[in-house]
Formats: C-alpha cells, structure tokens, sequence
C-alpha cells in the first residue's frame, strides 16, 4: 500500500505542477500579447468569495512559487493578510518572506502578528512552526552557535532544512566560510546521519576545501557506529540446550548476514574512503595509509586509495620506477570486478594523466579513451576529460579532441537550455557555435577562462560585419569588455563578493522570476532579460569548441584584446618609477587553489626560483594574489631579494593589476588568469608551462613558442627543457642576457 500511496503522491504532485505552469504560461502570454496580467484580477475576484477564498489564495500563491515569482507571491499574500488577516493566510506569508531570505521582514511580522495568531483558536497549530522560524532567525543572527545546535534533534526538519538551504545559498555565492557555518548547524540538527552528512561532503564541502571540517564530521560518525556497535552487543550469553543452540545461532547469524552486517559495512566503507581521500588532500599520508590497512583492506577501494596514496608520496622528483609501481597499484585497483563504472572510468583518467607525466602518450590516449568509453561524459570537462582533449591536440588531432568536446558541450548547457532559441545539438551540427548573425554571450565561468574564451570569439569573428552582441561577465570586468569590445552591450552579473558586492537579499531578489532549474550563479535577472532582446543566446565555452574544430591555422592578430584606462597605466608608471633601476619583471607561481594534481602545473617560489630571484638587475614585483607574507618572507630571505609589493588589491583591482603588467617589461606566470589577462591587455607575458602534461601546447604557433590566442605571449616549456627547475633556470638566463643589455 505505501508503494501505491508514493506513487499516487507523485502523480498528484506532478499533475499540480502542471496546472502551476498552466497559470503561469497563462499570465506570460496574457502580458505580452493582452497587455496585461489576466489570472492576477481573476484570482483577485475569486478570493471575494467565501467558498471560493481558500482554494484560490492558495493556487494563486504556489502557481507564483513554482513559477519562482517568491515577491510577487509575497505582494499577494500581503494584499489578502490585509483584507482576511486569518492564522492560515498570515502563517503561509511569514514562509514566504522567510523562502525570500527577507529576514528583516520575518522579524517584524512575527513581532507584529505571533501573539495574533496563536490567540485564534485555529492558529495555535501553527505554534510550533512559528517557534522554528523563531529557531532559524536566531540561527541567522548567530543568537545560538553551531555547538549547541543539538537542539533541533526532535523537533520538525524544519531548521535542519533551512541550514542546509543557507549551505547551499552560500555555495551558489562562491562564500565557503557560509557553506562551513551552515552545515555546522545542520550536522548537529540531523545528529549527523550518515548518509546526509556523506551527500553534504561529496557536493558542498569536497567542492570548498572544507578538508578539516569533513575530517572532523568523519571523526564523528565513526565514532557514533562504533557505540551503535558496543550498545548492540548482548551483555551475557544464554545457556541453551544442545540441539536448539546451533539452530539458534544459524538463524543469528543469518539475521545478522541480511539485516545487520551489510549496512553498518556500507556506511563504515563511506567513512573511511572519504577520510583516506580528504587525509591525502591534507597531506596526512600516514594516518590515510593507516585508515586504508584498517577499514578498507577487503574493499574495492583499497588499490584505488593506495595508488593515491603512492601517487602524492611520489611528489615532483620521483625516479620512473617509483611513477611504475604506483600506476601497476592504481591498474590492479582498475582491474577489481567490483568496481562501478563510475569509479572505472575516474581511475582510468587518472592511470592515464599518471602515463602521460611520464610522457608515454601511446598509453595515456588509451586510458583516456577507456575512461570516455566506459564512464562517458559525467560533468563538463572533468580533468582527465580536458588532459584528454589538450594532448590530442597537442599532437595535432583536432578531430578528435573536437568529437569529445561536442560531446561535453550539452552537459555545460544543462542550467542554461530554456535561454536557448536553437538547441545546442543542433548549434553544432549546423556549424552555429559563434552565431554570425548577433547573439547574447553568457559568461562569468571565471575571469581567466571567459578572457581565453572570448580572445577565441575574437579570432573567429567578424565583428565588423555589423551583428549585435551582448556579453554577461564579473563585475570587476565590465569596464575592461565595454571598452574593448565595440557596440557590444555589456551586462555585469551580480555578486555577493568583491569590490561590486551587492547585499544578501539584494542577491536574491535580483534572481526573482528567473525561470527554475537556471544556473543562478552565472545569471541574474538583468542577464535574462537582456538575453531575451537577442536573436541567439552561448555560453563562452562554446567558442572553446569552435576554436578547436577551426584548427592550427586559427589565431588571433597581434593587437591588445583588453583596452586599459590611461590613468590606470599612467598610476603604473609612477610607481614603477620610485623602484630602483633595473628590469622591472612582475611574477605569479601558482593558483590560488592548491591540490596534490594542480600542483603540477605550479612552482614554489621559496624552492624553485632561486636562479632568478637571486640575478642582480631586477626588480620582482608580485602578482601572486593568493600570496602568503610568510612565504615572501622566506623567499626574499633565502635567495637575497627584494619582493616589491603593488599598492592595491592583487585579487579585485583588476584594471590596475592588467595596467601593472602592461607597464612592466617582462611578465611571469603559470596558468592562471593572471598570465592571460595581462597578455590579453598587451603586455610582455612569458608562460611558465612548467606541468608534465601536455596541456597548452596546442597553444603555440608554427615557431614552437609563440602563444595563437595572444602573440605577445611566448611559452617556456617542460617539454622543451626537462622540468619546472629547468623552465626556470632557462629564464633566468634569458633575463640575465636582458638586464646585462639593459644596463
């Protein structure tokens, strides 16, 4: 019966949503072709009617809900709590305003109406809900702290639920101390349940780097199986006579085989392969390997952690033995029948980047293809998926690497595809991807990617043509892209960080009425509706497949792409001129996010740079905006320099850090966005493509050095000069030939 009331359940939800979507294609068609909103005065009469009144405020409201219209619904509610301010009317109001994250307004209305409500007979069953927005208000305001938050055990899901949407409201902002509070709450509130704090790891935290914060909700969860197992445990063993004994204990331990043991295994196999993988990103190789030998030594997982395990102890000066034994741990882990095809395909990709450091690319597009093969495409472009496409067309297959992009290009338009005119399959197969006749561009993927992808839109299209185009970016980068893409409209999405952050409610209001299932991070709705005005609408990751299929011939002209305000150069200038003489070289050595596989492509400039930092003739000026004081300190203190450090923000100022870089003579840096926006606003840039990979190459031009995408940037690479130390080492003598010439 339960099976048939779920179904039932559904099947009624289903068909409510369409009458929702009913109402709301209905107001929609009634605006623009009516010239105004039909159901909202129809609703309006019908809540007149007494009998009528309930159904219709109802429907009204959640038709508004679904259409994600949270303040018109808000408007309506407030329009029939003045006219009928009955318990029911003025409960479902305050979950409105509290749906909206308009907290201010939650405040007043239960300070203005609680004591109304539950005075009325009929409103006291709302007591307990309004005491649970009184909980989550003070949750809000950090009236109570994560650590007591034990409070919520027993009462409605209501407050786990909102601390859990709060994560997740601010993982959608780009804000991880937000995502690291909230959950802290919510762990507490659920009593840390397993299988909801493993979903909460695997989708917010893993993604935010909250590596301690999942240590310590593992920590926890072991130990609470741990006294779920002792408690379970029969205190004295009972005397049974010898022919009802074995019968006894077959049927135990059945019971025990189908009903216990399977999932405390299950839930203890989630425990322990998350700390092995989380202790590995932390660099605890040792309690990782200790966890691996203790819980998961008869799993499927073993092999997998331990090549893991092997691989990060390697680290960048590992002999070519030791990379072998730790890819035959990792190939035995992909030969275990038990393995899903998920974690096959995952471990086939990292097999193959494993052969491709070891430059033994045969093998590595072999691996390659068996993870496409069998996991597919999961996500737009997973790692080993972009190691994949870069190699083939480092070796000149852009066929190839072109097939698998089209591939992954739909599943990057999963958020996007009700802003589409033309699908995005067919955009490919009819050769549309940069549409000739105007198009609304949607970025904000990331300020280094959206400048690669947009200096491809430049190689590829003619904009003297006299198509329209709108582009949606950063905020820090509107004025940069108004200024240097001509007749271009440039709309800015907002953000809740940075110079140009807007207010939390402000954030969310201006992603009321956007249409369900959009991706809110990279759309507002003053990006919807200038997308609407335009005859297509792409994403910036479209021009990445055009640029692939045009081949080695596309490139762009050797022009600046970004245009810098003069008075922004000239502020370079002057303070570049208080340095002492000399070569004045800017310097970048990693990402701002570090992991044990991104560190490949990145340098230590306390252990790598020595043969430059050390030159006589230079002034370093750091555009490293992930910096560390304690790792300049050592740098400057071990190799005898001086690290000048510019008069703004490395992370948010970014007109005056593309004017520094134009100012400077030479510009160092890995792949980053810093190397490609300062190329990008003309300046001096010498890539330090120091990854054993082959990623980028696909980059330089006939001459083996120059960058297609921005000709003044030259690539200095490992493929050509062994390793990161010697990528550096070639550097400095080409500066040290600079700076004797100079002086």
């Amino acid at each position: 019966m339960t099976r048939y009331y779920k179904a039932a359940s559904r099947w009624l939800q289903i068909a409510g949503d369409r009458i929702f979507v009913a109402l709301v294609f209905l107001t929609r068609f009634a605006t623009r072709w009516v010239g105004f909103d039909l159901p909202a005065p129809l609703f309006r009469a019908l809540a007149h009617i007494p009998g009528v009144r309930s159904v219709a405020v109802l429907v009204w409201m959640r038709a508004l809900q679904r259409s994600n219209r949270l303040w018109r619904a808000i408007d309506w509610m407030e329009w029939v709590c003045a006219r009928w301010p009955e318990p029911r009317f003025r409960a479902h109001r305050v979950r409105l305003l509290l749906e909206a994250r308009r907290f201010d307004d939650v405040v007043a209305f239960l300070r203005e109406s609680k004591e109304a409500i539950i005075a009325d007979y009929e409103g006291r069953k709302f007591f307990d809900e309004l005491v649970d927005i009184e909980t989550m208000l003070a949750i809000e305001k950090s009236e109570v702290t994560p650590e007591s938050a034990w409070f919520a055990i027993g009462r409605s899901g209501a407050i786990s639920d909102f601390c859990y949407k709060r994560a997740w409201d601010a993982h959608s902002a780009m804000n991880g101390a937000g995502v690291q509070r909230y959950l802290r709450y919510y762990f507490r509130a659920i009593n840390y349940a397993p299988r909801a704090v493993f979903y909460a790891i695997d989708a917010l935290m893993t993604p935010n780097a909250l590596w301690r914060d999942i240590v310590e909700a593992l920590d926890k969860i072991a130990a609470t199986l741990d006294e779920k197992e002792t408690q379970a445990r029969p205190a004295a063993a009972v005397d049974l006579p010898p022919r009802v004994a074995p019968i006894v204990a077959g049927m135990a331990a059945a019971l025990k085989s189908a009903f216990l043991r399977r999932k405390p295994d299950e839930l203890r196999l989630g425990v322990a392969r998350r700390l092995a993988l989380t202790l590995i990103e932390l660099g605890d190789l040792a309690r990782a390997r200790a966890v691996a030998e203790r819980d998961l030594r008869q799993s499927e997982y073993y092999h997998y952690i331990d090549g893991l395990i092997g691989e990060a102890e390697l680290g960048k000066e590992a002999s070519r033995d030791a990379a072998a034994a730790s890819r035959a741990v990792l190939e035995r882990a992909y030969a275990d029948p038990r393995l899903s095809s998920t974690m096959r395909a995952e471990l086939a990709g990292k097999i193959a980047v494993a052969y491709e450091e070891q430059r033994d690319f045969r093998t590595a597009r072999q691996y390659y293809l068996a993870s496409l093969q069998v996991g597919g495409v999961p996500y737009y472009l997973p790692t080993h998926l972009w190691r994949h496409v870069s190699m083939c067309m480092a070796q000149g297959a852009y066929a190839e690497a072109t097939m698998v992009m089209d591939r992954a290009l739909p599943r990057s338009w999963i958020h996007f595809r009700s802003l589409a005119k033309l699908p995005v399959e067919k955009r490919i197969r009819f050769g549309r991807l940069i549409p000739e006749q105007g198009a609304f561009l949607v970025g904000c993927w990331g300020i280094g990617d959206d400048v690669i992808r947009m200096a491809m839109f430049d190689a590829l299209c003619d904009r003297a043509g006299g198509a329209r185009f709108g582009l949606s970016c950063d905020p820090r980068m509107q004025g940069l892209y108004a200024r240097s893409f001509d007749n271009f409209e440039v709309v800015p999405v907002s953000r809740m960080n940075g110079p140009f952050a807007v207010s939390e409610l402000e954030y969310f209001r201006l992603r009321d009425g956007l249409p369900p299932r959009l991706d809110r991070g990279r759309l507002d709705i003053n990006v919807f509706n200038a997308a609407k005005r335009y005859p297509e609408v792409a994403l910036t990751e479209d021009f990445m497949n055009a640029f692939f299929r045009a081949g080695p011939e596309a490139r762009r002209k050797n022009r600046p792409m970004l245009k810098l305000l003069p008075e922004k150069r000239e502020a370079a200038r002057r303070w570049l001129a208080a340095l002492p003489p000399g070569l004045n070289v800017g310097v970048s050595w990693r990402s701002g996010d570090r992991n044990v596989q991104r560190d490949k492509s990145y340098t230590d400039i306390v252990r790598d740079w020595g043969d430059l930092l050390s030159l006589k003739g230079l002034n370093i000026v750091n555009l490293q905006y992930s910096w560390d004081a304690e790792e300049l300190r050592e740098a400057q203190e071990k190799h005898g320099c001086v690290i000048h450090m510019p008069p703004f923000d490395l992370k948010n100022d970014i007109e005056d850090i593309l004017a520094m870089g134009a100012e400077l003579d030479v510009v160092l840096a890995p792949c980053t966005a810093v190397r490609d926006m300062c190329a990008a606003a003309g300046a001096n840039v010498w890539a330090l493509a120091v990854t054993p990979f082959l990623p980028d190459l696909w980059r330089l031009d006939a001459d083996g050095r120059t960058d297609r995408l921005f000709p003044n940037m030259i690539h200095v690479t490992a493929h050509e000069f062994g390793d990161a130390r010697g990528v550096l080492s070639e550097i400095a003598r080409r500066l040290d030939a600079m700076a004797r010439k100079a002086a």
